[in-house]
């Protein structure tokens, strides 16, 4: 289904029933430039989130009241949208799930415990604990039982931005992130260990989210998220290999025990 984004990705999402109890915090930050000189853009990222939106909205059954959509956030609208999304959650049932999508700049901490999802107001230089992915999913599930299932597609420190050819660097390589994550949290991020994320410039998205979103449309009711982890993996890095001659592994990430669960479980619509 199309809502007036006119993207080949959303053109046919099967429209399903909503969850009144599943959330959703979507950010795309890609305009930098205009607030930090020297630092540039990050290609496709408002694609990617507007992508996600939908597939938000219809596939996952997120009431439109629910979805909190950010195009080139502050880190302080950031905030601001995850303690929003905490106060709706402590009268929410136990098990309501909250959908986290970031595409933009990032950098770890100087420790390499977290991932810091770079506001465009924010230097993705700056590697201090401050904003960081750990400090809004706790922000988020206060006090609450649910669960929160992560995507991130972001490059880290964007200084070598631009690519040529079919795919384009989505910034410089990174390690993985060495910190466990909070209770509840499921993290499937773009990239492993040392690797480089890439845009997509024939998809205008990022080489993730496009592979994510089109494996999520072939679902069906049987499909596990191991099954579709597993797919998007070896997708990801044959497209990366081919196109770019580079490697790029998405990696799963959550407590030992919740992700055998979470990778055995259908993929809820």
């Amino acid at each position: 289904m199309n809502t007036g984004y006119n993207d080949p990705l959303t053109e046919s999402i099967p429209v399903f029933k909503k969850n009144l109890h599943r959330y959703a915090l979507i950010i795309g930050n890609e305009n930098y430039e205009a607030y930090q000189l020297g630092l540039q853009n990050v290609e496709y990222a408002v694609n990617d989130a507007k992508a996600f939106r939908e597939f938000a909205l219809h596939f996952w059954g997120v009431p439109e009241e629910n979805v909190f959509y950010l195009e080139n956030a502050t880190a302080g609208l950031m905030h601001s949208s995850a303690e929003r999304i905490s106060l709706l959650l402590k009268t929410a049932p136990a098990g309501s799930e909250v959908l986290f999508y970031f595409s933009g700049h990032g950098i770890q901490t100087a420790d390499g415990s977290s991932f810091i999802p770079a506001a465009i107001d924010n230097d993705p230089m700056n590697s201090s604990n401050e904003g960081n992915l750990n400090a809004i999913f706790e922000k988020i599930i206060r006090n609450c039982s649910i669960r929160v299932i992560a995507f991130t597609d972001a490059c880290f420190s964007g200084r070598n931005r631009q690519g040529t050819g079919a795919l384009a660097v989505r910034g410089i390589r990174h390690q993985a992130v060495k910190g466990s994550l909070p209770k509840g949290v499921i993290l499937f991020a773009g990239a492993g260990e040392n690797q480089y994320a890439f845009s997509w410039n024939e998809k205008k998205h990022g080489l993730f989210t496009a592979v994510l979103l089109e494996n999520l449309l072939q679902a069906n009711g049987r499909t596990t998220w191991g099954e579709l982890v597993g797919k998007v993996k070896k997708e990801v890095m044959e497209k990366a290999a081919r196109l770019h001659h580079a490697a790029q592994v998405p990696v799963l990430a959550a407590s030992s025990s919740l992700l055998d669960q979470f990778q055995q479980e259908k993929i809820k619509r």
